[in-house]
C-alpha cells in the first residue's frame, strides 16, 4: 500500500496490524496539535477502537500530512476511505472548511456533522454559523456563533474566536431586526475582548456590511472624541480592578506586606502609596516621556490613542486608568487626585533636573544598544559605569525606559530595541561565541549612535556605500532604505541568496565582473558592520587570531595548538 510507505518515509515506522492504534496515539500525542484537538482524536480512538485498523490509521496519518501540507486532492482521497469509519469530527470539519468556498452546501453538511459529533466546538460552530448567514439563515447563525461566544475558551485561538463569535452576532441582530445598537454592543463587545481593527474590518466585509461597519466606526469615534470622563479618586477606580492588575501596580513602587490582603484591602493601600513614592517614578522618565505625560494633563487628564509602550507604561505605575474602548484606540484618564499630585511634582526644578540627565543617559543606552542590539540588563549596567560618567540609579533607569520607550525594550532581564524580531537566535547565535567581550564603544560615539538611532559608519562601510550608491539604480531616499535593509539582512545573517536578490532591485549589474565586484564589497560591508550576534564586534576584529598563550614547552614542528593545522614555527610561535 503506497501510503504505509509514505507513513514509513515521513515518521520513520513500520505500521502493522498490532502496533498501529498504539503508533498514531503516540505520534499525535507528540505532535504540535492544539490539547484540545489532540484530546478529541486520543478519545475518538478510545472510543472506537475495535473498528479501526491498520488502513485507518494510514489514511488517518496520511490526512494529517496533507493537511499540514494543505494537499486538497490528497485530503479529499483520505476521506473517501476515513468515511468507511466511525465518523471523525476533526476529519468532518477540515473538510467543510476545505470546501467552504467551493460548495457551500456540502460545505455545510460536513460541518452540522461535526457539530453534531463535538456539539460545543467553538471552531466548529463559528465556521458553521458564518456559513449559514452566508445562506441566509440569520438565526441559525446567530445560534451557532453564540454556542462560539460560550465555548472560546477550549480553542488555543479564545480570544480571536470570541471576538469573531461577537461580531457574528451583531452582524445576525442587524440581518434579523436591523437592530444597530445590538450591533454596536457586539462590536464593543469583540474589541474589548480583542483590539483588532482589521479582524473586526474583515470579518464585516466577509459578511457584507462594509458601509454599516464604516458607518458605526465612524459614529463610536465621534462619541469617543465628544464624552467626558471624570474620576475623582484613584481608590474608586483601583477597587473595580482585578487582583492581578493591582498586584502589577503594587510591584511597579515594590509596596510591602501586601501578600495577605485582599483586593479592597490592596486597593487602599496603593492608593496611600503610590503619591508618597509617585515623585520618585516621574524621575525616572526621559524628556519626551514627560513631554507626553504634560501632553495628557494639559488636555485635562484624557487622552485617546492606540495602545504604544508609554500609555501602557502610566497605566502600570496606576496614574492613568482605562475607561472605555472604542476599536482599535482606548479612552484614558487621570484621576484628578492624582492630577494634583501630578502636577507638583513637575514643578520642582529637582524632578526636571533629574529629567534632563536621564536624557543624556537614555542617549548612551540606545547608542550602546544600536551596537548590541540585545544585552542583559546587568551587562549593561556595567558598561555603563565603565564611563567617566556620574549618573545615579543606572538600573532603575534600565528597567523603567524599557517599559515606556518605543525605541527600547526591557523583558524579564533582556534588554533589547524594540524592532528586533529575532532576540532569541541572537543570544542563540551568542553561545558560538562566548569568547567574544561586548564591543567598548567610547562615549562620543555612543552619544552620537543614541541621537541618530544608527551605527556611526565606519571608513569601510562608507566606501560600501559610496560604491553601492554610484551603481543605484533609484533615487537617493530609496537608495538609503535599502542600504538599511541591507546592513539588516547582515545582522540577521540572511543568506548570500536572499542578500543578492536583495541588491539586485536596486543595483545596476551589467557584467559578470560587475556581479565579482559587487559580491567582493557585500563581503567587506560584512566583515566590517559590528554585528549583534557578535556584542557590537565585527567578524574581522572578532576572529582575529589571538597569540596562543604556551604553559608546556612546544616543539617547533608540533602543530600548532591554536587549530590551524600549521606546524608552530610557520604560525604563532613568534607572536
Amino acid at each position: 500500500m503506497y501510503v504505509l510507505n509514505k507513513i514509513e518515509k515521513e515518521f520513520g515506522i513500520k505500521l502493522n496490524d498490532e502496533n498501529c492504534i498504539g503508533k498514531i496515539k503516540e505520534i499525535v500525542e507528540k505532535s504540535a496539535y492544539a490539547n484540545n484537538t489532540k484530546e478529541y482524536v486520543i478519545s475518538y480512538i478510545d472510543e472506537n477502537e475495535e473498528n479501526l485498523d491498520l488502513k485507518w490509521a494510514a489514511y488517518f496519518l496520511d490526512f494529517l500530512l496533507n493537511l499540514e501540507a494543505q494537499n486538497e486532492e490528497g485530503l479529499l482521497n483520505d476521506y473517501d476511505v476515513l468515511k468507511e469509519y466511525p465518523l471523525s469530527y476533526y476529519t468532518e470539519f477540515e473538510i467543510g472548511i476545505l470546501k467552504e468556498d467551493k460548495n457551500l452546501a456540502e460545505a455545510k453538511a460536513h460541518l452540522e456533522k461535526s457539530v453534531e459529533l463535538k456539539d460545543t466546538d467553538p471552531l466548529a460552530n463559528y465556521y458553521l454559523g458564518s456559513l449559514c448567514f452566508k445562506s441566509g439563515e440569520y438565526k441559525r447563525a446567530k445560534e451557532y456563533y453564540k454556542v462560539a461566544q460560550k465555548n472560546a475558551s477550549e480553542s488555543p485561538y479564545e480570544k480571536e474566536v470570541k471576538a469573531r463569535a461577537y461580531y457574528g452576532i451583531g452582524a445576525a441582530e442587524y440581518k434579523i431586526k436591523e437592530d444597530m445598537k445590538a450591533l454596536v454592543k457586539n462590536l464593543k463587545g469583540g474589541m474589548n475582548v480583542l483590539t483588532d481593527l482589521n479582524l473586526a474590518k474583515t470579518i464585516f466585509e466577509g459578511l457584507g456590511l462594509t458601509e454599516v461597519f464604516e458607518q458605526v466606526s465612524k459614529e463610536l469615534r465621534e462619541n469617543l472624541q465628544s464624552s467626558e470622563e471624570n474620576i475623582e479618586n484613584l481608590n474608586d477606580y483601583l477597587t473595580n480592578m482585578t487582583k492581578t492588575d493591582l498586584t502589577e501596580i503594587r510591584k511597579s513602587y515594590d509596596i510591602k506586606g501586601a501578600s495577605k490582603l485582599n483586593k479592597v484591602q490592596l486597593a487602599e493601600l496603593i492608593s496611600e502609596e503610590l503619591p508618597k513614592q509617585l515623585e520618585e517614578k516621574i524621575k525616572l522618565l526621559d524628556g519626551d516621556t514627560l513631554l507626553k505625560l504634560k501632553e495628557i494633563i494639559d488636555n485635562g487628564g484624557q487622552i485617546i490613542s492606540k495602545e504604544v509602550p508609554y500609555l501602557t507604561y502610566f497605566k502600570k505605575i496606576g496614574i492613568l486608568v482605562h475607561v472605555e474602548t472604542c476599536l482599535d484606540e482606548l479612552k484614558l484618564v487621570i484621576p484628578a487626585d492624582i492630577m494634583t499630585t501630578l502636577k507638583d511634582i513637575l514643578g520642582k526644578e529637582e524632578v526636571l533636573k533629574s529629567v534632563q540627565e536621564n536624557d543624556e543617559l537614555f542617549k548612551i543606552i540606545n547608542g550602546l544598544m544600536q551596537y548590541y542590539g540585545v544585552a542583559y540588563a546587568e551587562d549593561l549596567e556595567k558598561i555603563i559605569h565603565k564611563y567617566d560618567v556620574n549618573y545615579e540609579n543606572v538600573s532603575k533607569f534600565i528597567e523603567n525606559c524599557g517599559q515606556y520607550s518605543d525605541k527600547l525594550e526591557l523583558i524579564h532581564n533582556i534588554f533589547s530595541l524594540r524592532n528586533i524580531t529575532y532576540i532569541k537566535n541572537i543570544i542563540d547565535e551568542r553561545e558560538n561565541y562566548q569568547t567574544v567581550d561586548y564591543y567598548e564603544v567610547p562615549l562620543k560615539d555612543a552619544m552620537i549612535a543614541g541621537a541618530n538611532n544608527g551605527q556611526i559608519l565606519s571608513s569601510e562601510q562608507l566606501e560600501v556605500y559610496d560604491y553601492l550608491k554610484d551603481k543605484s539604480k533609484v533615487d537617493e531616499n530609496q537608495f538609503n532604505m535599502f542600504f538599511k535593509e541591507l546592513v539588516i539582512m547582515l545582522q540577521y545573517n540572511y543568506s548570500a541568496d536572499k542578500i543578492m536578490k536583495l541588491v539586485e532591485k536596486f543595483i545596476d549589474i551589467k557584467t559578470n565582473k560587475d556581479k565579482n565586484k559587487l559580491t567582493d564589497n557585500i563581503f567587506k560591508l560584512n566583515n566590517n558592520t559590528r554585528l549583534w550576534a557578535l556584542k557590537g564586534n565585527t567578524p574581522a576584529d572578532a576572529f582575529k587570531k589571538k597569540p596562543v598563550e604556551v604553559e608546556e614547552k612546544i616543539g617547533r614542528n608540533d602543530p600548532c595548538p591554536c587549530g590551524s593545522g600549521k606546524k608552530y614555527k610557520k604560525c604563532c610561535m613568534n607572536k
